[in-house]
Protein backbone atom coordinates (compact mmCIF):
# COMPACT_ATOMS: atom_id res chain seq x y z
CA UNK A 1 0.00 0.00 0.00
CA UNK A 2 2.99 2.30 -0.37
CA UNK A 3 2.55 5.11 -2.86
CA UNK A 4 4.93 4.79 -5.80
CA UNK A 5 6.57 7.94 -7.04
CA UNK A 6 5.99 8.87 -10.66
CA UNK A 7 9.32 10.71 -10.67
CA UNK A 8 12.22 8.82 -12.25
CA UNK A 9 14.99 7.78 -9.80
CA UNK A 10 18.13 9.94 -9.54
CA UNK A 11 20.18 7.25 -11.33
CA UNK A 12 18.25 8.08 -14.51
CA UNK A 13 19.67 11.61 -14.45
CA UNK A 14 23.20 10.22 -14.81
CA UNK A 15 22.47 8.67 -18.22
CA UNK A 16 24.13 10.43 -21.14
CA UNK A 17 23.30 9.18 -24.61
CA UNK A 18 26.39 8.28 -26.64
CA UNK A 19 27.32 10.63 -29.44
CA UNK A 20 28.08 7.86 -31.90
CA UNK A 21 28.02 4.12 -32.54
CA UNK A 22 30.21 1.58 -30.80
CA UNK A 23 33.95 2.07 -31.06
CA UNK A 24 35.00 -0.56 -28.51
CA UNK A 25 33.70 -4.05 -27.77
CA UNK A 26 33.43 -3.07 -24.10
CA UNK A 27 31.55 0.23 -24.50
CA UNK A 28 28.03 -1.32 -24.31
CA UNK A 29 26.74 0.92 -27.11
CA UNK A 30 24.05 -0.69 -29.23
CA UNK A 31 22.68 1.07 -32.32
CA UNK A 32 19.01 0.39 -33.01
CA UNK A 33 17.29 1.96 -35.99
CA UNK A 34 19.97 4.66 -36.20
CA UNK A 35 19.88 5.63 -32.48
CA UNK A 36 22.72 4.82 -30.07
CA UNK A 37 22.01 3.44 -26.60
CA UNK A 38 24.61 2.66 -23.94
CA UNK A 39 23.59 0.00 -21.42
CA UNK A 40 22.40 0.48 -18.77
CA UNK A 41 20.05 2.92 -20.48
CA UNK A 42 16.85 4.60 -19.34
CA UNK A 43 13.60 3.20 -20.70
CA UNK A 44 12.71 6.80 -21.63
CA UNK A 45 15.56 6.88 -24.20
CA UNK A 46 13.80 4.12 -26.13
CA UNK A 47 10.30 5.56 -25.76
CA UNK A 48 11.38 9.04 -26.92
CA UNK A 49 12.63 7.35 -30.13
CA UNK A 50 9.21 5.79 -30.78
CA UNK A 51 9.59 2.39 -29.10
CA UNK A 52 6.73 1.25 -26.87
CA UNK A 53 7.04 -1.15 -23.95
CA UNK A 54 5.16 -4.37 -24.65
CA UNK A 55 1.65 -4.14 -23.19
CA UNK A 56 1.99 -7.34 -21.11
CA UNK A 57 4.91 -5.87 -19.10
CA UNK A 58 4.56 -5.57 -15.34
CA UNK A 59 3.65 -2.00 -14.34
CA UNK A 60 6.08 -1.95 -11.39
CA UNK A 61 9.54 -3.27 -10.55
CA UNK A 62 10.29 -4.05 -6.92
CA UNK A 63 13.40 -2.69 -5.19
CA UNK A 64 16.71 -4.04 -6.54
CA UNK A 65 14.86 -6.27 -8.97
CA UNK A 66 14.17 -6.57 -12.71
CA UNK A 67 11.54 -7.63 -15.22
CA UNK A 68 11.64 -9.00 -18.76
CA UNK A 69 9.85 -7.07 -21.46
CA UNK A 70 10.04 -6.07 -25.11
CA UNK A 71 10.03 -2.87 -27.13
CA UNK A 72 7.80 -2.66 -30.19
CA UNK A 73 7.53 -0.20 -33.09
CA UNK A 74 6.08 -0.49 -36.59
CA UNK A 75 5.78 -4.29 -36.36
CA UNK A 76 9.39 -4.68 -35.18
CA UNK A 77 10.27 -6.06 -31.76
CA UNK A 78 13.26 -6.81 -29.56
CA UNK A 79 13.33 -8.13 -26.03
CA UNK A 80 14.93 -6.53 -22.99
CA UNK A 81 15.54 -6.72 -19.29
CA UNK A 82 14.55 -3.64 -17.29
CA UNK A 83 16.18 -3.20 -13.91
CA UNK A 84 15.40 -1.16 -10.81
CA UNK A 85 18.72 -0.09 -9.23
CA UNK A 86 16.98 1.60 -6.27
CA UNK A 87 15.72 0.51 -2.84
CA UNK A 88 12.15 1.53 -3.71
CA UNK A 89 9.48 0.07 -5.98
CA UNK A 90 9.33 2.06 -9.23
CA UNK A 91 7.24 2.19 -12.37
CA UNK A 92 8.76 0.03 -15.11
CA UNK A 93 8.81 3.11 -17.35
CA UNK A 94 11.37 4.59 -14.91
CA UNK A 95 13.69 1.58 -15.01
CA UNK A 96 17.02 1.01 -16.75
CA UNK A 97 17.46 -1.35 -19.71
CA UNK A 98 20.36 -3.71 -18.97
CA UNK A 99 19.88 -6.37 -21.66
CA UNK A 100 18.90 -6.43 -25.33
CA UNK A 101 17.87 -9.73 -26.92
CA UNK A 102 17.13 -9.54 -30.66
CA UNK A 103 15.85 -12.35 -32.90
CA UNK A 104 15.92 -12.24 -36.67
CA UNK A 105 12.25 -13.41 -36.63
CA UNK A 106 11.08 -10.24 -34.82
CA UNK A 107 13.54 -7.65 -36.10
CA UNK A 108 13.27 -8.06 -39.85
CA UNK A 109 13.82 -4.53 -41.11
CA UNK A 110 15.14 -2.54 -38.15
CA UNK A 111 18.93 -2.42 -38.07
CA UNK A 112 20.47 -3.52 -34.76
CA UNK A 113 24.26 -3.26 -34.39
CA UNK A 114 26.04 -4.50 -31.28
CA UNK A 115 29.47 -3.46 -29.94
CA UNK A 116 32.30 -4.45 -32.24
CA UNK A 117 30.10 -3.53 -35.23
CA UNK A 118 28.31 -6.90 -35.27
CA UNK A 119 24.84 -6.55 -36.75
CA UNK A 120 21.94 -8.87 -36.04
CA UNK A 121 22.16 -9.67 -39.76
CA UNK A 122 25.85 -10.57 -39.34
CA UNK A 123 27.76 -13.83 -39.20
CA UNK A 124 29.23 -15.88 -36.32
CA UNK A 125 32.70 -15.49 -37.84
CA UNK A 126 32.62 -11.78 -36.86
CA UNK A 127 31.84 -12.73 -33.26
CA UNK A 128 34.58 -15.38 -33.18
CA UNK A 129 37.14 -12.89 -34.51
CA UNK A 130 36.34 -10.39 -31.72
CA UNK A 131 35.66 -12.64 -28.75
CA UNK A 132 37.27 -16.01 -29.57
CA UNK A 133 40.39 -15.22 -27.54
CA UNK A 134 38.59 -14.63 -24.24
CA UNK A 135 39.21 -17.24 -21.54
CA UNK A 136 35.54 -18.10 -21.01
CA UNK A 137 34.52 -18.02 -24.70
CA UNK A 138 32.39 -21.07 -25.56
CA UNK A 139 30.78 -22.59 -28.62
CA UNK A 140 28.27 -25.43 -28.33
CA UNK A 141 26.54 -27.31 -31.11
CA UNK A 142 22.78 -27.86 -30.79
CA UNK A 143 22.01 -30.85 -33.02
CA UNK A 144 18.27 -30.69 -32.39
CA UNK A 145 17.91 -27.17 -33.81
CA UNK A 146 21.00 -27.33 -36.06
CA UNK A 147 22.49 -24.21 -34.52
CA UNK A 148 25.73 -23.14 -32.91
CA UNK A 149 25.46 -21.32 -29.58
CA UNK A 150 28.29 -18.93 -28.70
CA UNK A 151 28.77 -17.22 -25.35
CA UNK A 152 31.36 -15.10 -23.56
CA UNK A 153 31.65 -12.95 -20.45
CA UNK A 154 33.78 -9.82 -20.82
CA UNK A 155 34.86 -8.18 -17.56
CA UNK A 156 34.88 -4.39 -17.56
CA UNK A 157 37.12 -3.95 -14.51
CA UNK A 158 39.85 -5.90 -12.72
CA UNK A 159 37.64 -6.59 -9.71
CA UNK A 160 35.16 -8.32 -12.06
CA UNK A 161 32.28 -6.38 -10.49
CA UNK A 162 30.97 -5.26 -13.87
CA UNK A 163 30.77 -7.42 -16.96
CA UNK A 164 29.03 -8.00 -20.24
CA UNK A 165 27.49 -11.36 -21.04
CA UNK A 166 26.94 -12.12 -24.72
CA UNK A 167 25.09 -15.07 -26.17
CA UNK A 168 24.47 -15.86 -29.86
CA UNK A 169 22.49 -18.51 -31.66
CA UNK A 170 23.64 -19.04 -35.25
CA UNK A 171 22.67 -21.22 -38.18
CA UNK A 172 24.92 -24.27 -38.14
CA UNK A 173 25.47 -24.41 -41.91
CA UNK A 174 25.85 -20.71 -42.77
CA UNK A 175 26.89 -19.04 -39.50
CA UNK A 176 24.06 -16.49 -39.92
CA UNK A 177 23.13 -14.89 -36.58
CA UNK A 178 19.58 -15.84 -35.57
CA UNK A 179 19.58 -14.36 -32.06
CA UNK A 180 21.95 -11.97 -30.29
CA UNK A 181 21.71 -11.29 -26.55
CA UNK A 182 23.86 -8.59 -24.96
CA UNK A 183 23.63 -7.98 -21.20
CA UNK A 184 25.33 -5.49 -18.89
CA UNK A 185 25.83 -7.07 -15.44
CA UNK A 186 26.86 -5.40 -12.21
Amino acid sequence: NTEISTVAPDINNSYVAPSGPSTDIKDSIITIDGYNYQLPCTVSEFTKNGWMIESMTEEYINADSWTLSAFEKDGEKFFCEIKNFTDDTIYTANGMVTMIDAYDDYSKTVEIVFPGNIALTGNASEFVALYGGYENYMCDKDDEYETLCYSVTVYLDESEDESIFIWLDCDYATGEILEYQYEYCD
